[in-house]
């Protein structure tokens, strides 16, 4: 026991030893992690000009080994400038872009500005006694200010102004000499332009001609035209891509939706190529950079949206085709009609997102957005209202696809329930769009969900006809019905009955029920029933009644007024006994008290 005490003691002390010299070590390793120092003025200058030699030092590497390592490392070091840039104004797609054309700008800048001793420069001390939160280089418009939110609250970092305005200042100390003898390379700005990845050989770019070496929006003129011919090519392999690929499958199915996906995915592929290419191995700079970043961003936004769009409308059609929704309450067009509104307000969305990656605030697009809505909705009220009509069909159902219906004066087959209409094939094959506002204000009569047909006809023969053969007449129709194979039969039904007497006719009701829901059949069996009942008539030895009106005319002396009734002249009933018949007797002519004509005139009209 007392042997193992001082043992394990030994033990301990020669580890401790032992790791002295390593966490010495460790202690003289920079940790790549560790931010640049920004707790004042001085600082930030100071951690800038430090990052440039570091900066420097790679590029220096790069040009000795043109690897993808050594060029990684190069833009490692500038992205390590990044928190001394206040970026609060820069999308957030171009920040990689600017911070690199920031710092080549303000590198160029601060080697041919004559700076103040750091000494001179307001330190963190300074800052806090004088509660300083701006401060601007002297003899220029270099701006520093201190970050008031974030994680990083307190941080002094070159001004938004400073950093839009960086590629202009570089303009005009162009040609000033350079101030630092010490350091190895004196134009970043040239060394950003010559600079390009490992599979484009510095020879080549050396070869070029001069002319291709001008500067248009910030960068060589060669690259920008690089540029150019990329974003062509990728244009033009996607249309071929979609013309071929795309656009495969018939209509609305599973199949022509996923081929149709697959042209987003073929973009995304383009973009990352193209994207990759331009940024390592062409390495664009300025306005080029930025439009190129910009330009990239929208079509990738674009073709998310495309493929949001598609996956919807494959989620629909699966719907519609799956044997566990093929219920009847899952209307085919109404699925297609909510993924489509669907798919509108998340493509939408997208879109909003996808601008706000490049600038363009999502807010205030929201908000424009919503007051055009607005004003498009007041524009576009019959719109809105047949949508809603739409929406209201399918939640109602008074009809389906393929039902035939009547609605006011018009009827027709049902081929298709829209956003905004609804088309009707009229029997005559004319096809009828009908605003869906329209139908639903509208009485509609569904044939296609009725039981059955209902056969009802009034059948008027001439007053002539004697009850005897009204009788056979019923009877033989209400046979002839009950023969009939489509004719439904009960107790009281086929019914044929003497109904009424009509001006022209003797009226007889024939009623009967068709085993049919279609119109077509209905209208068939309808033309057999009508032959049937014209033969029975004939049979009966009577016929058919047409309008037809008697008129009888006489003369009319008027009414006795009270003056013939005062005298006792008013003539009272005639009376065989007391009057005698005149000599020549007048026909005597009888009058509908219903008609009323000038006397001495006779017509009778059959």
């Amino acid at each position: 026991m007392s042997i193992r005490l001082p043992m394990l003691m030994l033990a301990v002390l020669a580890a401790i030893i032992a790791s002295a010299p390593i966490v010495a070590a460790q202690d003289d390793l920079e940790n790549p992690l560790e931010p640049l120092d920004t707790s004042s003025p001085q600082a930030t200058i100071t951690s800038f000009i430090e990052q440039a030699g570091v900066t420097e030092e790679a590029a220096l590497a790069y040009r000795t080994d043109r690897s993808l390592d050594a060029q990684q490392a190069y833009f490692d070091a500038v992205g390590q400038t990044r928190g001394l840039f206040d970026l609060t104004e820069v999308p957030a797609a171009s920040q990689a872009e600017v911070v690199e054309e920031s710092f080549v700008a303000l590198a160029d800048i601060l080697l041919r500005v004559p700076l103040p001793e750091l000494d001179s420069m307001p330190d963190a001390e300074m800052v806090a006694a004088d509660e300083l939160t701006q401060w601007t280089l002297p003899g220029t418009e270099i701006t520093l200010r201190t970050l008031e939110e974030g994680d990083r609250a307190g941080s002094w970092v070159f001004s938004p102004r400073t950093v839009a305005n960086l590629p202009g200042w570089r303009n005009e100390v162009e040609g000033l000499p350079v101030l630092a003898e010490d350091r190895a390379i004196t134009d970043w700005r040239e060394n950003s332009d010559v600079s390009t990845g490992p599979l484009v050989p510095a020879a080549f770019v050396d070869a070029l001609p001069g002319f291709s070496k001008e500067r248009l929006l910030g960068s060589p003129l060669w690259k920008t035209i690089v540029a150019l011919l990329g974003g062509v090519l990728v244009g033009l392999l996607t249309v071929l891509w979609h013309r071929w690929i795309g656009r495969r499958g018939p209509g609305d199915t599973i199949r022509r939706h996923v081929f149709g996906a697959t042209t987003p995915l073929f973009l995304f592929v383009l973009i990352g190529i193209y994207g990759w290419f331009m940024g390592s191995q062409i390495n664009p700079s300025g306005e080029l950079a930025e439009l190129i970043v910009a330009a990239t961003t929208i079509t990738f936004w674009g073709a998310v949206a495309w493929l949001f769009y598609e996956l919807v409308q494959i989620f629909a059609e699966w719907m519609i085709r799956t044997p566990r929704l093929s219920d009847k309450t899952y209307d085919p067009h109404l699925i297609r009609l909510v993924a489509r509104v669907v798919s509108v307000l998340g493509v939408g969305l997208i879109i909003l997102f996808g601008a706000n990656q490049i600038g363009i605030p999502a807010l205030g697009l929201l908000a424009g957005a919503s007051v055009a809505g607005l004003a498009v909705g007041l524009a576009a009220q019959p719109t809105l209202e047949n949508f809603i009509g739409g929406m209201t069909l399918f939640a109602d159902k008074p009809f389906q696809i393929g039902d035939y219906v009547r609605f006011g004066d018009d009827d027709g087959t049902v081929e298709e329930i829209g956003a905004r209409s609804t088309r009707i094939r009229k029997l005559d094959g004319t096809q009828l769009t009908v605003p869906n506002k329209d139908i639903v204000d509208s009485r509609i009569a569904n044939s296609t969900t009725r039981d059955n047909a209902l056969f009802l006809h009034t059948i008027g023969v001439r007053y002539e006809t004697t009850l005897e053969q009204i009788e056979w007449l019923v009877g033989h129709i209400r046979e002839g019905l009950r023969e009939h194979p489509k004719v439904e039969e009960d107790e009281n039904m086929p019914r044929v009955l003497l109904a009424g007497f009509g001006a022209s006719s003797i009226d007889i009701e024939a009623r009967a029920y068709v085993d049919t829901t279609s119109v077509h059949e209905f209208m068939a069996v309808q033309a057999e029933l009508l032959a049937m009942i014209m033969r029975a008539v004939e049979e009966a030895g009577t016929g058919m009644a047409f309008p037809s009106t008697t008129a009888y005319l006489t003369r009319d002396d008027g009414i006795e007024g009270p003056e013939a009734l005062a005298t006792g002249e008013a003539s009272g009933p005639p009376d065989a006994a007391e009057t005698p018949e005149p000599a020549n007797p007048e026909p005597k002519v009888a009058v509908d008290e219903n008609l009323h004509a000038e006397p001495d005139q006779a017509e009778e009209d059959d």
